[in-house]
């Protein structure tokens, strides 16, 4: 009896280290489980990680243009800063031409200036707007001009017949095409009003051909067309990087900066109609939004800031107009 008594105490330490044991085992498995899900609710899903699924719009996405949804054609390389066009030019003739800085609807500050000496020699123009998105000239001394002059940036157009020195009373906009000062989205055209050409995204540079066909170049890469007075915009062609359009009755160009070893400056390149390419050669890039470009006839004149470049051969060549 005594013996047993004795043995009493190593029967009850072993039993305890025994369900010490198997308790430590589930608790390492109720630890280990309660991890695995703690991690999988804290895991990002593929599209939140900046990934889409077949299908899902992206923001390289346009739509409402024409009936025409695109996606555009992704890339490794990060996408240029898009930067609406702000200092544009409007030509007459191989002499003449009309050139407007935009401004801001904040601050103001438009120019207005012509030349008759191919691009040499520039004379600035009072303009009737401190803001200016448009000038359509059609001498040295008639020409339209759509802007505002004031903060709210509403739009109206301005004639002179006498190089500015007098302005018309305003007129609307209900017939001419223009960018509007207040969202970057907006085009306003001939006879329909407001519209969405790019979609959601911005209108970077507009160049007209006439009353019904014009082009648009967009933030999402994608240069849109129109020929029934901008109705419906189908996409032309998406060019990467491109910061201006030309548009003309033979076909629509794209300006594109170029660092190859065949061009250094910027590439003009047909999108539509001839597939033709020339090179405008400069030293240095040119700040963005100050790029634009005009055709008449197999003249085209390109403004590159304070400068201005001519082709007199179809865009073949290039030469700059030094005073």
């Amino acid at each position: 009896m005594l013996s047993r008594i004795t043995r009493l105490p190593n029967v009850a330490l072993a039993v305890l280290g025994v369900v010490t044991l198997v308790l430590s085992i589930f608790a390492l498995r109720s630890s280990t489980s309660s991890s695995e899900a703690l991690a999988a609710t804290t895991s990002l899903p593929p599209a939140a990680a900046g990934t889409s699924s077949p299908g899902t719009p992206t923001a390289g996405s346009s739509t409402n243009a024409g009936n025409e949804t695109s996606a555009g054609t992704a890339s490794q390389e990060p996408a240029p800063t898009p930067a609406v066009v702000t200092d544009s030019v409007a030509a007459v003739s191989t002499t003449t031409a009309w050139r407007i800085t935009t401004g801001t609807c904040a601050d103001g500050g438009a120019t207005l200036e012509v030349t008759t000496t191919g691009g040499r020699n520039w004379k600035t123009v009072p303009t009737p707007y401190t803001r200016l998105v448009r000038v359509q000239p059609t001498s040295a001394t008639d020409a339209f001009v759509v802007g505002s002059a004031d903060t709210g940036c509403g739009l109206g157009v301005r004639s002179t017949s006498d190089g500015g020195a007098s302005w018309s009373a305003e007129g609307s906009t209900a017939q001419a095409w223009a960018r509007d000062l207040k969202s970057p989205t907006v085009l306003h055209a001939p006879g329909v009003g407001s519209r969405h050409p790019c979609g959601k995204a911005d209108v970077l540079d507009f160049s007209r051909a006439d009353a019904t066909h014009a082009a648009v170049l967009c933030s999402d890469v994608a240069l849109r067309t129109t020929s029934d007075s901008g109705q419906t915009w189908p996409v032309a062609k998406r060019i990467k990087g491109a910061v201006a359009v030309l548009s003309s009755s033979n076909g629509t160009y794209a300006v594109t900066p170029s660092a190859s070893a065949s061009c250094q400056g910027l590439r003009v390149t047909g999108a539509t109609g001839g597939a033709s390419s020339s090179c405008v050669t400069l030293a240095d890039p040119a700040p963005p939004g100050t790029v634009s470009g005009s055709i008449v006839g197999t003249t085209a004149w390109l403004r590159v800031g304070s400068r201005t470049f001519l082709s007199t051969d179809g865009l073949s060549t290039w030469k700059e107009a030094v005073a």
